[in-house]
């Protein structure tokens, strides 16, 4: 009902600008108060990634945009974030932070393809699938930039990320020549 969703919308595109909402959100999602399950954890998370996208660098003169101190304190509590288990979850928090990866670039933010790397080969299937898919997810918005610099470190990236996956596929080969050896 519209009568009742504008008013809320309103509400939260006020609390957007101000200061420390982004790291507010993050704090419903990593502990949500007593009374609120995944529903609002989501609600959170995906309030978190519509901010990011549309407060994250000052596009007019006069919109706020989110603080550099907070831009870090987002980024810092986004890596711990791709071990969410809740699909739902893990999708728009790595979304969100292929987005920040996006409009920052990343040399910003380098803590984070290390981190995704190594998230790719966990000893879980189910987790280092999760990792993949979130290094697929960055690696996908990177290529999306159209900037001649950006087209540049793009290939940087491409050229760091080939090794380690180069070695992700072969590993992942011998593992299923392995299981498929014994049923010939």
């Amino acid at each position: 009902d519209a009568a009742v969703r504008v008013p809320y919308e309103a509400a939260l595109a006020a609390w957007e600008a101000a200061p420390g909402y982004a790291t507010a959100l993050l704090r419903v999602y990593e502990s949500p108060p007593a009374g609120c399950g995944g529903a609002e954890r989501l609600l959170a998370v995906l309030c978190l990634k519509a901010a990011v996208g549309r407060r994250w660098n000052e596009r007019r003169s006069g919109e706020p945009a989110i603080s550099d101190a907070e831009k870090a304190e987002v980024r810092a509590r986004l890596l711990p974030a791709t071990d969410e288990r809740e699909p739902a979850l893990a999708s728009q928090l790595v979304l969100t932070a292929a987005t920040i990866a996006r409009l920052e670039g990343l040399a910003a933010w380098p803590a984070l393809l290390p981190a995704l790397t190594a998230s790719c080969t966990r000893p879980a299937p189910l987790d280092a699938a999760r990792g993949l898919s979130a290094l697929y997810r960055v690696v996908k918005l990177q290529a999306s930039r159209r900037l001649l610099a950006h087209r540049k470190a793009f290939f940087a990236l491409s050229e760091q990320l080939h090794a380690p996956l180069a070695s992700l596929r072969t590993s992942h080969a011998r593992a299923l020549l392995g299981r498929v050896q014994p049923l010939l």
